[in-house]
């Protein structure tokens, strides 16, 4: 078995994942390969369950593979024949992990997040809207990466929320490491049917949780600007973003709906929710940054 650590847990794996920290912890999770039995009803991703948080979830992930996650701690991966070792990880790292945090009572977004001075600023919005682009921008500026893609909120006892770290990898298409000043050649693909780009790093990165702060909704406009929530809009708007929704509604009633709206009306309730307004114009985004670490700045960071 392999050892590493991400958002927070120990991960023992049968499966080398160079994109994690290495660290020789006991297991909080466990991901090994065997047998899985499908369940396809959902054609790309499917899942049944035995509770809305503990359970077992099964996914099908076309070209890819089986998986089941069992109570936040099991993983087991049944890949298909020929599934690159490049697809799986993706996988695993993405919608299979994210889904375990699910499990194991994290609220869990389809954002990305840096810390900013000691605290935790998440990017969200649809596809396409520059999450990752902004955030390794931020982290361009000297802002430490939390996480990418998936973010990973945990309630503490004392009300707080908090980001866990995830791993130190941006994903980014070539246009956008190229508005960083990085170039994509020598960089490997996620896989070998897109373009987009596994940028690791070596410093910048956070490995300690960071007190949420503010979320910003990225959204698409021929001006700049920063416009707060109400809280019944920003529930509204959180709710799609809730990372199980992207995936298939099977899942969503897996893991429970009532979960979904709830953790999401607790972001809507204890952090102020942004609507973040720019041109999708990658020559403005020193414009953007100075906008936002500013906006930051009024707001104790």
């Amino acid at each position: 078995m392999f050892s590493y650590v991400a958002y927070g847990l120990n991960v023992h794996s049968s499966l080398v994942l160079p994109e994690l920290i290495e660290q020789n912890r006991p297991a909080d999770i466990t991901i090994r390969t065997g047998e899985v039995q499908p369940n396809r009803s959902d054609g790309h991703a499917s899942a049944s369950a035995d509770g809305a948080i503990t359970g077992t979830i099964r996914f099908f992930g076309e070209k890819i593979g089986t998986f089941l996650l069992r109570n936040g701690e099991e993983f087991v991966v049944d890949p298909v024949l020929g599934a690159s070792e490049e697809a799986l990880r993706l996988f695993i790292l993405g919608t299979g992990l994210a889904v375990l945090l699910h499990q194991r009572g994290f609220t869990v977004l389809h954002a990305s997040s840096v810390a900013v001075r000691g605290k935790a600023v998440v990017f969200l919005g649809e596809g396409g809207a520059g999450k990752s682009t902004l955030a390794a921008a931020m982290h361009a500026r000297g802002h430490a990466l939390l996480t990418d893609d998936v973010t990973a909120i945990e309630s503490m006892p004392e009300s707080d929320l908090v980001v866990r770290p995830g791993f130190p990898q941006f994903k980014l298409w070539p246009r956008s490491l190229s508005a960083i000043g990085k170039t994509p050649e020598g960089l490997p693909r996620l896989n070998e049917r897109i373009d987009k780009r596994a940028v690791r790093i070596s410093s910048g990165f956070s490995t300690e949780a960071a007190p949420l702060n503010c979320i910003y909704l990225l959204e698409q406009d021929s001006s700049l600007g920063i416009e707060p929530m109400s809280r019944k809009e920003a529930l509204a708007q959180l709710l799609p973003h809730w990372y199980s929704a992207r995936i298939s509604a099977n899942l969503m009633q897996a893991l429970g709906l009532s979960s979904q709206f709830l953790q999401c009306a607790q972001l809507a309730e204890k952090v102020g929710v942004f609507r973040l307004r720019r041109p999708l114009d990658l020559e403005i985004m020193p414009e953007v940054l100075s906008m936002v670490e500013e906006h930051q700045h009024r707001m104790g960071c």
